[in-house]
């Protein structure tokens, strides 16, 4: 990923968090920890470019986005429920907008459906082992990763 996709993936991540979740993080060096469960959302990309947009978070954190996109207070059993469901349309968006800021109108990303799960080690996931994600961190000191993975002609040039 080049710094350039670095800083517009950091921040449209940011914009996105704040306008629809209501989350409010910045970016900062923050590594995941070895241990624990995350909830990691990929989203396919093909056309000028293919590979892999994704979005990680722990599932407290996934749950209070969901609240907070759903409307309801944190600890209400829908969006506990819906933790996957909010961490995927996150992704949907950050992928909409990042493949809107910056592709040509020659090189327009085709993106897929998100795929969500819960895995133990984010950093054996695809999407995060392929490149250094981008490390956000809220301000309740709670970390997001965003990752792109991408090959193809407009990822060598950066995306320009």
């Amino acid at each position: 990923m080049t710094e350039r996709l670095a800083d517009a993936l950091a921040r449209i991540a940011c914009e996105i968090l704040e306008e629809a979740a209501f989350v409010f993080a910045q970016q900062r060096d923050f590594s995941p920890p070895e241990n624990g469960e995350f909830v990691v959302a990929t989203l396919p990309v093909s056309g000028a470019v293919t590979g892999l947009v994704g979005l990680a978070m722990q599932p407290p954190l996934g749950a209070e986005v969901a609240a907070n996109l759903l409307g309801v207070e944190p600890g209400d059993p829908e969006a506990d429920a819906r933790v996957s469901d909010a961490v995927g349309e996150l992704l949907n968006m950050l992928a909409g907008s990042l493949a809107a800021q910056t592709s040509a109108a020659s090189e327009r990303w085709t993106l897929g459906s998100p795929h969500t799960r819960v895995v133990c080690c984010l950093l054996q996931e695809e999407a995060f082992r392929a490149v250094q994600p981008v490390s956000l961190v809220t301000d309740q000191g709670e970390g997001i990763w965003a990752a792109v993975a991408l090959q193809g002609r407009a990822a060598e040039v950066g995306l320009a």
